[in-house]
Parts: structure tokens; sequence; C-alpha cells
């Protein structure tokens, strides 16, 4: 990737130029690229919320407990909240990790496998803390899109 450059702690690459038609209102702005699987994204928050869906373990929790769910949306946790009746619709999900800490250190240049190995650790205290400890044994969350990308890190999940 020589022709690709950090710039603010997110690995920009330039736009690709069609050869066919070239726009007269400028170049097209830089696509943002993923530091773990180089996914091109848009703008800067959309690969940060990218490598917190895919690359880091759920950091939301429900607060009801004993409940184990976990999550990455606080959309998912609205339609989750649905499971406990009665529950107030304006109370949120709470955080089992913080998330601006360990996407800080990965801004920083901290590669992403050694922030995610944090973030597990914050996961499994959690757990210890909720008295959730079994029902949190796959620390990532449980979530297929984490085993596939386990898998794809050359780990086995089976």
């Amino acid at each position: 990737m020589t022709c690709s450059q950090y710039l603010t702690g997110v690995l920009y690459a330039p736009a690709q130029t069609s050869s066919v038609s070239q726009s007269t209102s400028g170049p097209k702005p830089s696509r943002v690229l993923c530091p773990k699987c180089n996914k091109a994204c848009g703008r800067p928050q959309d690969v940060w919320r990218h490598v917190l869906s895919a690359h880091l373990p759920c950091w939301l929790h429900c607060p009801y407990s004993p409940c184990p769910w976990r999550g990455h949306r606080k959309e998912n946790f609205k339609t989750h909240l649905r499971a406990h009746p009665g529950a107030d619709p304006n109370f949120g999900p709470f955080h089992v990790y913080e998330t601006k800490v360990i996407l800080g250190w990965i801004k920083d240049g901290t590669p992403v496998e050694i922030a995610a190995a944090y973030a597990l650790g914050f996961v499994s205290e959690k757990a210890h803390e909720l008295g959730l400890v079994e029902d949190w044994e796959n620390l990532w969350g449980g979530r297929e899109k984490k085993v596939q990308c386990r898998r794809s890190n050359g780990r086995s999940t089976d």
C-alpha cells in the first residue's frame, strides 16, 4: 500500500478515478480503510463503527439482571428490550467496556489484535462482576460474524 497514508490515526487511500469520465467538480474524497481488514468506508466514523462490530467483542449489555444479552448497536438493544415486559423503553444498555479508550489505542497505532485482547479482558472482568461467567463464556458475544473473523485470522473456533 505505497499509495496509502496515515492521517489522524486512520488509514486513507486515494480514490480510484475512472479513465472513461472525469468529474469537473474535483477529485473524489478519499476512502477510509479499516486498520485490520482494509475494508473501505466513506467516513472515519463508519470505519470505527466497523472496527467495533467486526473486530472487537460486544460492548453493550442488558441492564436487566440476570439477562445475558450483549450487542454492538443500541438499536438492537431496543429490539431486545421487548423481551423484558414492563421495561422502561427510555432505559439504555450498559457498557461492558469503554469503547473510546479501546478505539483511541487503535487510532494511536496499537494493533487491533492487541486492543481486542484487552477488550476481552474487560469483558471477562465484567462477566465476573455481574455473575454471568457461564452465560458470557464466549467473550466475543456469540455472534457468528465474530466466528468468521476469527477463522479468517487463522484461529479455529471448533
